[in-house]
């Protein structure tokens, strides 16, 4: 006996389910899961829309390569860059478009990461500089020259004060005698952040061998351009130490002196020992000492792990990105070296800057901290230990109070958020619900978009894209997937003055072969015309009307869809570049198709015995209820079926444009009893969809 019902899903919320987890009807995200969202996003209210598509950009692979990597150089919103490396180059996009120098060339730049680094470099970036640093080559940056023949270039990050040591150091007694004093002096740099290096020391024999004797020490030196003030050294009891500063002002009351800085120690001045002259350590200058991970935290630049001390941090001294010079006894802003103590090695494979600095191992993840919560010194530091999920080679990502990472078998999304009540961070599972698209599949990139959608966007080693729908502050945690017709190989976020945009490097196929290419998300619209939802498109606005549309090259021998004034075309053939319209069109839109399907979960019947397992069920109608969409197709079913029910009729959609509506589309469905139950939604045509919720109609029994 059957019987018939109706079943509702008012949200999308809960995203992909894991097939594993198909009978877990007892978790309250069932009731909002699904089976299946491919090319569809659940947006943070829990509707579902299909996402726009890629915009063709250029190609990027010149020569052999087998690693690509797109980085995000982000200087304001509206001077934000894509840096792609392929091979040893580096390719920069702007604005949806490659970069040109001034004699409209292409900018591409041969730096020291080679192909196999590629996976494994770390960067961060203040202002105008991206330092990147690998364990296998020295720290090197990437910086904006502001010469438009050559907008980029790089160099080697050279360590040290960034104020040179005074020259030419003289001294001479005026009585003089057989009592030697020896000094040396540095310089300071404007701000009086940082000292320089010690200049050569000066031994001056002097008439101090007796107490009483009295002489007068003449000093005098040059320095740097922009340098007003030195300080002035005096060895005692083996320690150089303090006895004054000397300012570039007062020169001119020494008549004697003929050099930019003069000083005079006429009463045997006693040296202060706690203030000695800074130690430059040379920490990262062969290999085996180049650190692997890298991040700006505290007015510091932080290095962290290399191949001799992987589990040391090294940090630069306030405000001096490049300096790493310290003091002996040591000051508040010298830079500081620490190491974690653990039982077991932990080899640091990121730093992450939050209002802690967060580093992330092999094997667990580690806090930077103070004691008794006084501020950052080389006396004051403290590592201590958080959680005991280690981190992939995926550079972490900070959204919003979560740090997002990847865990070291690369088969679970991490969140790690602060516990105020156990002041510690604590690390969960993210994936647990679709862990099966991280299964199959690793994360090799990962990027936020800090649009309306509120996702995250990981790219997999299987060429497709995961994107969960990320607001843990309304309990909304939702994957769906991504598919186009190619292998997507890397991707990154930066915001173009439009809007918020994803970027990607994908692999194609054209009838010359397999192409690289640099694509970017378009800003979704509801909009027939201007709405584009075809990858690796190109737009065509034009005046008049036209029949042909060239420079279709990167689609070479590829079957696209054409949107013509808001009505769909049939698939055409690119040859030759180009392809020929069936009408005159003034603003065409041709790319690849894609299509976006989602799938229910199976139906459980909470008020039949046994939630209904066991029970056949036969689907007969669909309720879509739908937001400024067009069109959408329905079936009930496994696999694809030989036909579908289709609620508009074709005709009515290649060829014409019709209004976008908002309305309950009620779909018959040709279906056979089965044990599940589920429904598969879509949309086939490049056409903007938003599905509020579905309703089926179903007959259930033995």
């Amino acid at each position: 006996m059957t019987k018939r019902s109706k079943s509702a899903q008012l949200s999308f919320a809960g995203g992909i389910f894991s097939e594993p987890l198909y009978s877990r009807a007892d978790l309250s995200k069932y009731a909002i899961g699904l089976a299946e969202c491919d090319n569809f996003i659940v947006r943070p209210q829990g509707s579902v829309e299909n996402r726009a598509g890629f915009q063709f950009v250029d190609r990027v692979d010149i020569g052999s390569w087998n690693n690509v990597r797109a980085v995000p150089f982000v200087f304001s919103n509206d001077q934000a860059y894509v840096l792609v490396f392929e091979g040893n180059r580096v390719h920069f996009f702007l604005e949806g478009a490659r970069l040109l120098d001034s004699a409209n060339n292409p900018v591409i730049l041969n730096t020291p990461i080679t192909d196999n680094l590629i996976p494994d470099f770390d960067y961060a970036q203040s202002a105008d500089t991206l330092i990147i640093v690998h364990e296998n080559i020295a720290p090197f940056y990437i910086y904006r020259t502001g010469n438009p023949a050559a907008p980029f270039a790089w160099a080697n990050v050279t360590f040290g004060p960034s104020v040179a040591p005074p020259t030419g150091l003289t001294g001479t007694a005026v009585t003089g005698g057989t009592a030697d004093r020896t000094y040396l002096v540095t310089a300071l740099t404007a701000d009086g952040i940082e000292e320089s290096l010690e200049s050569a020391a000066v031994t001056v024999l002097t008439n101090w061998s007796a107490p009483g004797n009295t002489d007068e020490v003449r000093l005098q030196w040059n320095a740097g351009p922009g340098v007003q003030q030195c300080r002035v050294y005096k060895l005692q009891n083996g320690t150089f130490g303090l006895i004054g500063i000397a300012d570039a002002r007062y020169t001119g009351n020494y008549p004697w002196a003929t050099q930019q800085f003069a000083f005079v120690d006429d009463l045997d001045l006693q040296a202060d020992t706690l203030q000695t002259p800074p130690i430059n350590p040379n920490w990262f200058n062969s290999l085996g000492d180049y650190p692997r991970s890298v991040c700006f935290y505290d007015q510091r630049l932080v290095f962290g792990g290399t191949q001799n001390e992987p589990q040391t941090i090294f940090m630069s001294k306030v405000g001096a990105p490049f300096n790493f010079t310290y003091h002996v006894p040591s000051q508040d802003n010298d830079s500081i070296k620490a190491t974690i103590a653990s039982t077991r090695q932990n080899e640091i494979r990121y730093l992450v800057p939050t209002s802690d600095l967060l580093i992330m191992t092999d094997s667990s993840q580690w806090k930077v901290g103070t004691y008794n919560d006084a501020a950052l010194t080389p006396d004051t530091i403290s590592i201590r230990p958080q959680g005991q999920d280690g981190t992939a080679r995926v550079k972490p990502l900070v959204t919003g109070s979560s740090v997002l990472f990847i865990d070291r078998t690369k088969g679970r999304v991490m969140s790690m958020e602060f516990d105020i009540g156990q002041n510690v961070y604590k690390a969960q599972d993210i994936s647990i619900i679709a862990y099966q698209i991280f299964k199959d599949a690793k994360v090799v990139d990962m990027a936020e978009l800090p649009d309306d959608t509120r996702t995250v966007w990981f790219a997999l080693d299987n060429g497709e894209i995961a994107i969960c729908t990320y607001l843990p502050e309304q309990q909304v945690i939702a994957f769906s997937k991504v598919i186009t017709d190619g292998k997507v190989r890397t991707l990154t976020h930066i915001p173009d003055n439009d809007g918020e945009r994803i970027y990607i490097v994908v692999e194609r196929n054209t009838s010359a072969g397999t192409r690289l290419y640099c694509e970017r998300l378009a800003l979704r619209r509801d909009d027939l015309v201007r709405g584009e939802y075809l990858d690796s498109f190109l737009t065509l606005d034009s005046a008049t009307p036209v029949t042909t549309v060239s420079g279709l090259d990167h689609l070479e021998g590829r079957h696209v869809r054409v949107m013509m004034d808001g009505s769909v075309e049939g698939l055409l053939t690119v040859s030759g570049g180009q392809i020929t319209l069936p009408a005159p069109a003034n603003h065409v839109i041709v790319g690849l198709p894609y299509e976006s399907r989602l799938k229910t979960l199976p139906l459980y019947l909470a008020n039949a015995p046994g939630f209904g397992i066991g029970d056949l069920k036969n689907v007969t109608r669909v309720h879509i209820k739908t937001y400024r969409t067009k069109h959408v197709m329905a079936y009930a079913g496994a696999g694809n079926p030989a036909g579908y029910t289709d609620p508009i009729n074709p005709s009515n959609i290649l060829g014409v444009a019709v209004p976008l509506r908002d309305e309950v589309l009620n779909v018959s469905v040709a279906s056979t009893f089965n044990d599940d139950g589920q429904v598969q939604v879509f949309q086939k045509y490049p056409l903007p969809t938003t599905i509020l919720s579905l309703a089926l109609e179903f007959s259930a029994g033995a």
